[in-house]
Parts: structure tokens; sequence; C-alpha cells
């Protein structure tokens, strides 16, 4: 909650107009993270948690939670940014040069 309040606080006093998009984008992806962080911690705290505590059943219902959130947004990771950017970098590698303007040609072929 203190990185939104902190995020609106520096979109508010930029120069120039708001720009919603940008908060609202910068907002999703502080509340994703802080989703995932949060299951992510919980599949490697919890097994010490359910070694030491008493009720055993609670805190293993809570560590097949975490694993499901946690397998569920590693999937969505995948699937959305992390396979586009793998993706869009091995396309950048087998692609060859665009050559957009007469003196990029001038400079490839060394006319003068």
């Amino acid at each position: 909650m203190v990185s939104l309040i902190v995020i609106l606080f520096m979109e508010l006093f930029q120069p120039g107009d708001i720009n919603f998009r940008q908060y609202f984008t910068k907002v999703w992806r502080i509340l994703v993270y802080s989703f995932e962080g949060v299951a992510y911690a919980g599949v490697v705290i919890l097994p010490f948690i359910i070694y030491n505590a008493d009720e055993k059943l609670d805190s293993s219902m809570k560590l097949v939670a975490a694993i499901l959130l946690a397998i569920g947004f590693l999937y969505l990771r995948f699937r959305t940014t992390f396979y586009e950017t793998l993706k869009s970098k091995k396309e950048k590698s087998t692609r060859p040069p665009k050559i957009t303007k007469s003196s990029d040609l001038r400079k490839r072929s060394n006319w003068k």
C-alpha cells in the first residue's frame, strides 16, 4: 500500500498532464508482483511453519494453496511476458538487419 501511495504522489506532482494509463499500469504491476511475492514466499516459509506448528493441517492447506498459486503465477508469467521476451530475442537474432535509409546503404557498401 505504501508503494501505491508513493506512485500516486509521484504521478500527481510531475509537471504536465496526469497520464492515468501509465499510472494504472504501474499500479497493476505492483499488485501482481505483491501477489506473486506472497505465493513464492509461502512456498518457502510454510514448510518451516508446518514443522514448528501444532495445527499441521491448517498450515499444510496454506502450503497447498501457495503451491497452486505459485504454479498459476509461473504459468501466467511464462505464457505472457517471459515467453514473449525469449521469443522476441530469438527472432531478433535470426533476422537480417533492415536497411531503411539510403545513407545506411552507402555506409554498408562504402559508397562516397
